[in-house]
């Protein structure tokens, strides 16, 4: 058994102490956007955020803990086959995620109205929904990783990449596009926290292996 003052253990402690500050921060973005947005648009712009995380919970559908529980019970045989794993449920959790997210595009045309939705929030929403996809595998992947202990990648991406992706591109952004420009500042984030992943999981896990002998 490692002892608690072991170097790892102590080097994980102060990175997740450094990921609580990074996400301290945080909310001096959301006030900028406020600023830049005005209070009906910055309004919306949070209400689409809350639905979304909401929303995530039927995309993921629990895969992210239950794919860090089965690499954790992979037999010693089948360890090297943990990259196809991983990116076969991420495949998976995409797909998933693009059929809901049609399937709300067309309920909102529909019904939208009847639900009491109403058009500005209808649109946002929409250019919202290519986000999701990519939101998903993002946790999947970063639930992948966890059993490697090596939170720096978490750290790092969720606390670094992504909001600094989102407040420096997002307030470019939305000088020209506004809201819009702030959405498609969260889907470069996640797309480019995705592919930080594939490269974390690379160093991680080994190369992808999809031929089991």
């Amino acid at each position: 058994m490692s002892s608690f003052f072991d170097r790892n253990n102590i080097k994980n402690i102060l990175l997740n102490f450094l990921g609580i500050g990074l996400k301290v921060l945080r909310p001096l973005y959301l006030i900028v956007f406020a600023r830049v947005l005005g209070i009906e648009l910055y309004g919306i712009y949070v209400l689409i955020y809350v639905i979304f995380e909401i929303f995530s919970k039927l995309t993921t559908l629990g895969m992210g803990g239950g794919l860090m529980h089965l690499l954790e019970d992979l037999q010693v045989e089948y360890q090297q086959y943990k990259p196809m794993l991983i990116y076969f449920i991420a495949c998976f959790s995409f797909c998933w995620s693009v059929l809901l997210c049609v399937l709300v595009y067309f309920c909102l045309n529909q019904f939208g109205d009847v639900l009491g939705i109403n058009a500005d929030l209808q649109k946002y929403i929409i250019y919202y929904l290519p986000v999701t996809p990519f939101f998903s595998v993002d946790i999947l992947f970063l639930n992948s990783l966890r059993n490697t202990m090596k939170i720096k990648y978490e750290v790092f991406n969720s606390s670094l990449v992504i909001p600094g992706i989102v407040f420096t591109l997002g307030y470019i952004l939305s000088k020209y596009f506004g809201l819009i420009g702030i959405i498609y500042a969260h889907l470069v984030s996640y797309i480019v926290s995705c592919l930080l992943y594939m490269y974390f999981i690379h160093i991680s896990y080994g190369p992808l292996k999809v031929q089991i002998s």
